[in-house]
């Protein structure tokens, strides 16, 4: 499986189906939430014209193909756990829920995930098909967009700071300097349980965790929540300085950034992601530029459209030089030439994996039907 990335709205929206297909070649994509949510609000582009809105939806949906793409669980719902003490793994992986573990006849052990909520919706865009709630949601979406005030929510975490910031990188330092702050850390914490918009009870049960534990600062506390809050007050305190615009759907765009511990790659061609994705990634991720991402997929994407003899398929490859290589050698040490399937490997490959999949049938016919996406996540706890 090749290195995991993250998109944004822009960057599938732009990639050709061709392209889409060569994505899935070589990358594992994860599939954040605020992509299906954005991806939903355009059900009401158009309100002079529902059915254009809808064909817009079924058209992106296309795009976002459940083979070799997993979906996210939630980033709030990932923090809230975190605050609670659960951990939350930041291996460059999606963290998917309802994985369970199957045991074949023959003793073989492997992962079963049925179809999710996300893939299923997903599905349900593709053929077009739209009911009352994605219809309530698009309107709901947009309207919250339009509701935001920008000015009004930074006012507060930016009052900590009486000094003017020249760049986004002096921003980052002293903000990473101030998260760090013995005398900080329980600011810190009650702002995000402020902009996680906790109930009090589970406030007072993230307060009692934290008075009577070892714990010490943020970071040792609940470190995939820490990532979340660190991009929060990055963003309203960059506002704040004016170096980061006040469009209000930034506030969301931002979630993406929530997920990137979750991926070795994140390629967008939004200025506003471009400016702060750099900052937020670490030093084992990379950063793609939406658009350079796009001409690498297409130009081979029509290269191996172009080869009508089936025989050297296998040898149309980016080169040496190119952003596919360069991001496979980098989060993978190696790059793997993708040779065509024959039919006699075909035949291997799924008697090795007849076991696992009859066993997988049985706990498919045991499961409940899924719950209709977008789940309430806020406060809910994984188990």
């Amino acid at each position: 499986m090749g290195p995991t990335i993250i998109l944004d709205k822009c960057v599938i929206q732009s990639l050709s189906q061709l392209a889409i297909y060569e994505l899935n070649r070589y990358f594992c994509t994860n599939i954040t939430p605020v992509l299906l949510m954005e991806i939903l609000a355009d059900l009401s582009l158009h309100t002079e014209n529902p059915h254009r809105s809808a064909e817009s939806v079924q058209i992106i949906a296309h795009k976002v193909c459940p083979a070799n793409a997993f979906p996210n669980i939630h980033y709030k719902t990932l923090c809230v756990n975190n605050l609670f003490g659960f951990p939350v793994e930041m291996t460059r992986h999606p963290v998917v829920g309802g994985v369970q573990q199957v045991t074949s006849d023959d003793g073989n052990i492997g992962d079963y995930l049925g179809i999710t909520p996300e893939n299923e919706v997903i599905m349900r865009w593709q053929q077009g098909f739209f009911i009352e709630s994605d219809v309530i949601f698009a309107k709901n979406w947009r309207d919250r967009i339009e509701g935001i005030n920008l000015e009004e929510k930074n006012k507060f975490i930016s009052k900590m700071w009486d000094r003017k910031f020249k760049s986004l990188v002096e921003l980052k330092q002293v903000i990473d300097a101030a998260m760090s702050d013995h005398n900080l850390q329980l600011f810190f914490l009650n702002w995000f349980m402020d902009v996680l918009c906790l109930e009090p009870v589970y406030r007072q049960l993230i307060q009692n965790r934290w008075d009577h534990g070892e714990h010490k600062s943020f970071l040792t506390f609940a470190p995939y929540a820490l990532h979340c809050a660190r991009i929060h007050v990055l963003f309203h305190v960059g506002i704040a300085n004016h170096l980061l615009s006040t469009r209000s759907s930034n506030l969301l765009d931002i979630e993406y950034l929530c997920y990137t511990p979750f991926c070795n790659i994140f390629s967008s061609s939004d200025k506003f992601l471009k400016q702060l994705a750099p900052l937020v990634l670490e030093t084992d991720q990379s950063f793609v530029d939406g658009n350079d991402l796009r001409l690498e997929l297409e130009q081979i994407g029509a290269l191996r459209r172009g080869t009508r003899d089936s025989t050297s398929l296998g040898s149309i490859e980016p080169d040496e030089k190119s952003i596919i290589q360069s991001l496979w050698k980098k989060h993978r040490g190696y790059f793997v030439q993708h040779q065509p399937i024959t039919p006699e490997r075909s035949a291997k490959i799924m008697e090795q994996l007849k076991p696992i999949m009859n066993a997988a049938d049985k706990v498919a016919q045991n499961r409940p039907s899924n719950p209709h996406w977008p789940l309430n996540i806020q406060y809910k706890t994984i188990t």
